[in-house]
């Protein structure tokens, strides 16, 4: 019984110091675990506000001088390259740019390369207009209008090679009705009409290509698909021009114009912005030629801008001593512009030279 009674004192004391045991870690653990997930949970706060403020962060970059200020006032597309524009209330767009911009071009039969304004200045007055299913042309003073047809086949048409700058591309000879046209307003010999070909293929200059895009490609624009100009860019040469001229926007034959811009060439320092439910991107400030000293209502040169934007907009460009007015821009995806729609600024250049941010193609 002694024994017995030893034994269950024993056991009953170890229970004892185990249960107190027990109490003691209880005691111990109570707090760390309250300390922990204390821990956890100011950790995971200060997660969900830094993933916050990266998906806030392109919004912070914005800058404050636009905010939505910014809006489209011009849309402006160019059928035949060198020819008159027309205004648009709002554009769709295509691989190559927007639609129908710059699809046509006038070549030299004897080199099969392309003409311009530079060459021929009063191609300024060549009137396009899309009715009834045709391209339909117009001249001052020129009775007579021709008609082509937008569908047509292409299997009976001469398929060449033509030149546009540095590059040799396919194109549809638009026939002899269209051509005597235009050498009889223009009172030149050689020039014909040709359209962009069914496997046309022509991409942005190497240099400027984009990786990330699923697309580089141009029509018969000198190398980009769209041109943007601010009014109030054009509102400082103006002054600049001190009443030798006044000149307007055509002159410089941008595809977008915006107002609102807090300072003359702002638009320099954008690199990607929203215009309504499409990205641009800048690739670079655009070099202006003798073009723009042209005279859309006239057809004739004139001595500005060039000489007045030499005083201000030169060497603009790397590697450029060339004068510069509107910016040249690519799109990362199609959609639908509209006269009205507010710019969004996402990003902004880095210097002068138009070098884009770091972590952008």
């Amino acid at each position: 019984l002694v024994v017995s009674w030893k034994e269950n004192r024993t056991r009953l004391s170890g229970q004892a110091m185990s249960d107190s045991s027990s109490s003691i870690v209880l005691r111990i653990e109570i707090p760390l675990v309250l300390i922990v997930g204390a821990a956890i949970f100011w950790w995971y706060r200060g997660r969900n506000r830094s993933q916050e403020g990266k998906k806030n962060e392109t919004t912070s970059r914005i800058p404050t001088v636009s905010g939505n200020n910014i809006v489209v006032t011009g849309i402006t597309i160019y059928p035949i390259k060198a020819c008159r524009g027309i205004n648009l209330q709002s554009a769709q767009t295509d691989e190559f740019g927007f639609v129908n911009d710059r699809r046509w071009m006038i070549i030299s039969n004897e080199t099969n390369r392309f003409v311009t304004q530079r060459q021929t200045p009063k191609l300024a007055l060549v009137t396009p207009s899309f009715e009834d299913g045709h391209l339909v042309l117009r001249y001052p003073n020129e009775s007579s209008v021709v008609k082509i047809p937008l569908e047509s086949d292409h299997a009976t048409r001469n398929i060449i090679e033509v030149g546009v700058w540095s590059d040799t591309v396919r194109a549809v000879d638009e026939g002899d009705e269209v051509a005597e046209w235009l050498c009889r307003v223009t009172q030149r010999t050689d020039l014909r009409l040709v359209k962009t070909a069914p496997d046309f293929i022509r991409e942005i200059p190497p240099e400027t290509t984009q990786k990330d895009l699923k697309t580089n490609s141009v029509s018969f624009a000198d190398a980009f698909p769209f041109l943007l100009a601010s009014e109030e860019s054009l509102a400082d040469l103006n002054q600049k021009l001190e009443g030798r001229a006044v000149l307007d926007m055509r002159r410089f034959r941008p595809n977008i114009v915006v107002k609102g811009i807090a300072a003359p060439f702002d638009e320099d320092w954008w690199h990607r912005f929203y215009i309504g439910d499409v990205v641009f991107r800048t690739i670079r400030r655009c070099t202006r030629c003798k073009v723009t000293t042209v005279n859309p209502d006239l057809g004739q040169y004139t001595d500005e801008p060039l000489a007045t934007l030499m005083t201000y907009r030169k060497g603009l460009l790397k590697g450029k001593d060339e004068v510069c007015f509107a910016s040249n821009l690519v799109h990362e995806y199609n959609g639908t512009v509209h006269v009205g729609d507010v710019i969004q600024i996402l990003d902004r250049m880095t210097d002068i030279l138009g070098t884009p941010p770091q972590n952008q193609a």
